[in-house]
């Protein structure tokens, strides 16, 4: 599974989104290309965000059918539990809801979609990426986090 796979995931996603009238925003890695406008590394996975536990609970049935199966839940805080979606092709989409966690403010949330090849996606803010970029260097020394940062400064 590599970056073609994820892309096509991600727009298909968020094509039945805009159907259903949900919105989510990326954030993770592949964020950082969002931004910068070019993908310069492979990414792993899908990180989306929506605003409202009502808009997760549409979000999970859109995943539902586009080909995505709940496979799992990862608690990263006392408030904060992501849920963990996959599909045939080995796309991983990482869901969590917005409690305002890590330092993400209602300012994060950026309405303006950028554009990476021919995806369109709503894209927390280039500052909450620096922040949290930052912070996740703390906590673990990989590679592809300074890569991520450096992509951004």
């Amino acid at each position: 599974m590599g970056n073609v796979e994820l892309l096509k995931a991600l727009k298909k996603i968020k094509n039945s989104a805009d159907e259903a009238g949900v919105k989510f925003w990326l954030l993770g890695a592949l964020a950082h290309a969002f931004h910068v406008g070019k993908l310069y590394r492979e990414f792993g996975d899908l990180d989306l965000v929506v605003k409202s536990p009502e808009d997760q609970k549409k979000f999970f049935v859109i995943l539902e059918s586009v080909g995505f199966e709940k496979v799992g839940e990862k608690k990263l805080t006392d408030t904060l539990t992501n849920f963990i979606f996959k599909n045939d092709e080995g796309v991983e989409v990482d869901i969590g809801p917005y409690v305002k966690e890590f330092g993400l403010t209602d300012e994060d949330f950026e309405e303006d979609e950028k554009k990476l090849d021919d995806v369109l996606c709503r894209v927390v803010s280039r500052k909450f990426l620096v922040s949290f970029k930052k912070y996740l260097m703390t906590k673990r020394d990989m590679e592809k986090d300074a890569l991520d940062l450096d992509i951004l400064e």
